[in-house]
């Protein structure tokens, strides 16, 4: 299991915006799968 900081998909040198972008991308991400898992998090 790899984290989503350390996903290749997200390389780090990134704008404030695409960071932004990114953050809530993963966020939404992060929900899903808690919610699919059924709260493992």
């Amino acid at each position: 299991m790899t984290t989503d900081e350390s996903d290749p998909t997200f390389p780090e040198p990134l704008d404030a915006d695409e960071r932004a972008l990114r953050r809530d991308l993963v966020l939404l991400t992060r929900q899903h799968r808690r919610r699919r898992r059924g709260r493992r998090f």
